[in-house]
């Protein structure tokens, strides 16, 4: 009689402790439930707490946390990229703009009967160069979407940096002469890369450009192995350019030019980079006593 109440005492405590445990992982799964919810409603970035602490809750607390990481991280994203591209649109509006209010400008002037002939065919000069300068804009922005999208393909053979770089600094001569800089120029003979010849050629004459574009009074080219790289190091005097200006130099659209004349889009560096990067190799700056140096490494 005594063990049968003993039994029967055991099984109520044995109950007992299932309905408890029951109960937990009900009101567990309730205060869970109720806390994604009001994450979910109240759109808040705040992770979920272990309230009734076992081995199962703490690895479903775990997983949903990894899922709300992750969900952070791909709204931060979003925002990020919706950000940039907002940006972008009002780059791209206003580099395509000012050209075009020229060129309306101009065929106004043209169109006008009080306009002289020899006038006329000065302005026509003009509307020309202008178009010239939207080419090159629209050009640019279908390239760097063509390269961000991997659809530019390269062509990488062993190829011949030296001769490369002497070929383009002569065909710059002319515009380093109308600028009244003498570039001093340090290339070493015969260094090879494995590259694409079109995008060194884009790359060369980017770096050329920029520095003609900003440079006062000095532009340096040097071209040297460094261990299994070769080096090409453009240095330019840079008065006014600050190290902000020089860490975002790589960053599409971002020009030192602070009122955006429309003659440069802040294209030409981060197609540089790009180009750099998806040939294997890499692409920085440095700015130092007024004077700012891009390095573009290729592998030997």
């Amino acid at each position: 009689m005594v063990a049968l109440l003993l039994l029967l005492i055991l099984c109520a405590l044995v109950i007992a402790a299932l309905a408890l445990v029951l109960y937990l992982k009900r009101r567990e799964t309730e205060l869970l439930t109720a806390e994604l919810r009001r994450i979910r409603t109240d759109h808040l970035c705040s992770l979920l707490t272990v309230m009734i602490p076992s081995p199962e809750s703490e690895q479903l607390v775990e997983e949903i946390n990894q899922t709300l990481l992750a969900k952070r991280d791909a709204i931060a994203e979003y925002r990020r990229a919706d950000l940039e591209l907002r940006h972008a649109i009002e780059n791209i509006s206003h580099d395509l703009r000012t050209p075009l209010t020229s060129i309306l400008g101009y065929v106004q002037l043209i169109e006008s009967e009080e306009t002289s002939e020899e006038d006329k065919r000065r302005y026509l000069q003009i509307v020309e160069q202008r178009c010239r300068v939207l080419q090159r804009l629209i050009t640019r922005f279908y390239d760097l979407s063509r390269l961000q999208a991997g659809e530019y393909r390269l062509e990488m053979e062993k190829l011949n940096l030296s001769e490369l770089l002497c070929e383009l600094v002569a065909a710059f001569y002319d515009d380093f002469t109308c600028k009244g800089i003498e570039p001093d120029v340090e290339i070493s003979p015969r260094l090879m890369a494995h590259a694409d010849r079109d995008a060194s050629v884009r790359i060369f004459t980017n770096l050329m450009q920029n520095a003609l574009r900003y440079a006062h009074s000095r532009i340096s080219v040097r071209l040297y192995q460094s261990g299994d790289q070769v080096t090409l190091e453009m240095s330019n005097d840079a008065p006014g350019l600050t190290q902000e200006d020089a860490d975002r130099l790589f960053e599409r659209f971002f020009t030192a030019d602070r009122v955006r004349s429309g003659q440069n889009t802040g294209l030409g560096l981060a197609i540089t980079k790009t180009l750099a990067e998806q040939m294997g190799g890499s692409v920085y700056a440095e700015l130092s006593q007024e004077t700012l140096t891009i390095r573009v490494l290729w592998l030997s």
